[in-house]
């Protein structure tokens, strides 16, 4: 079982609009409400991802700002570019919260989940 969606072309538009729609179900919800100046950390609460800041080693291809841990629905971001100045930290979070809402596979990640729970 995949938990990773299939690779698809996804446009700016189909972008913007499940963002909106993500903002629109937190206006509806009295305690995850935006506000402004906007924090990442909020949209993770909502989504009920853990967000930890942990050294993450570089691979092959250099550095590694962050990744997704699917199945423990954890961001993990990297505490190396908490040293970069202008919000690098915040942008790389709402980046990471995008690939969780446009890539992962919720449901699939729900039934791996019960079945590991259940021993099969």
């Amino acid at each position: 079982m995949n938990v990773i969606k299939p690779y698809r072309f996804i446009s700016k538009q189909e972008i913007e609009r499940q963002a909106n729609g993500l903002l629109k179900q937190m206006e509806a919800t009295q305690n995850f409400a935006p506000k402004w100046p906007f924090d990442a950390t909020r949209v993770a609460d909502f989504l009920d991802l853990g967000v930890v800041w942990d050294r993450i080693e570089p691979d092959e291809e250099g550095p590694i700002a962050a990744m997704i841990l699917p199945l423990q629905s954890k961001i993990v971001i990297n505490e190396d570019i908490s040293a970069i100045p202008g919000g690098f930290g915040e942008s790389t979070l709402a980046h990471e919260i995008g690939h969780w809402e446009l890539h992962i596979d919720h449901n699939a990640v729900g039934k791996f989940l019960d079945r590991r729970a259940d021993g099969i």
